[in-house]
């Protein structure tokens, strides 16, 4: 009898268990699809802030690279940024795209060195007025014999219309245009509008000045130095812009192959922090 009973008690659990399987399996199962749904658009969510890094970082350096240009071009004297002040890409970044983000960095150092070798072709030429006795002045207030921030843009600026071969360079420091103001003069540049490059105190610091402006705008070292920027600029845009598009085509396709055949999945990888929280 106890063989019987245990024998029945054994089925009739059996029977529990199966039936509770029957009931409790199909809530597991929709659980973890839906865990699985969660975490599929967390990560969803992760790869598309990994395309907004990306993107939004190449779009800074592409600036400040820019940037030194354009304040020749509009003849802006204030100091251009370094480059320093972009910051790296993230360690999660770096994880799923290791080869870019190394060239990221690669460029941010080029960027840097050669915003730099700008600064200091500036100050070397800010140096050689000084030696002739010409400060530099940011502004016209309480006027002293000085040479202006603008003109160190403006020889650049006429340096590259040189090295261009532009027929006409402007702005001009062959024609340096004195204008009598007060006991002093200031002193113009041909083309470059109402903003004097340079005032004097007296008629002896006017000539003073006229000829150092002459000698610094032909200066051959100075014209020089300035190609070997317009050519560390041109090549640098153009590997930015190589790298730029390479990168970009990997960023759109996080959206393309996501979630995608599995064999082109954006996968979730161990490397990446973000990936092992989620």
């Amino acid at each position: 009898m106890e063989m019987v009973t245990t024998g029945t008690s054994l089925t009739e659990a059996i029977g529990i268990l199966t039936a509770i399987g029957v009931f409790i399996g199909p809530i597991i199962a929709i659980r973890l699809q839906e865990m699985r749904r969660e975490q599929n658009e967390r990560l969803k969510v992760h790869f598309e802030d990994l395309k907004r890094e990306g993107q939004s970082k190449i779009s800074m350096m592409q600036s400040t690279l820019y940037e030194w240009q354009r304040k020749i071009n509009v003849n802006d004297s204030s100091a251009p940024p370094s480059g320093t002040e972009l910051r790296e890409l993230s360690s999660s970044f770096a994880a799923h795209f290791p080869e870019e983000a190394k060239d990221y960095s690669k460029y941010k150092q080029k960027m840097i060195k050669h915003n730099k070798k700008y600064e200091q072709l500036r100050l070397t030429i800010e140096d050689d007025f000084a030696s002739k006795g010409i400060p530099k002045a940011s502004t016209s207030t309480n006027p002293v014999t000085c040479v202006y921030d603008i003109t160190f843009v403006a020889l650049f600026r006429w340096w590259e219309d040189l090295i261009k071969n532009v027929p006409h360079p402007q702005p001009d420091f062959i024609q340096i245009e004195p204008k009598q103001s007060n006991q002093g003069y200031y002193l113009y540049a041909s083309g470059l509008g109402a903003s004097p490059v340079a005032y004097a105190e007296n008629d002896a610091d006017k000539d003073k000045l006229e000829r150092a402006l002459l000698e610094i705008a032909q200066n051959k070292g100075y014209k020089g130095e300035t190609a070997k920027l317009l050519n560390s600029y041109k090549s640098l845009s153009q590997e930015l812009q190589t790298y730029w598009s390479r990168l970009n085509e990997k960023l759109e396709g996080i959206e393309k192959y996501w979630p995608g055949p599995k064999r082109h999945e954006f996968r979730k990888i161990k490397d990446c922090s973000k990936c092992k929280e989620i």
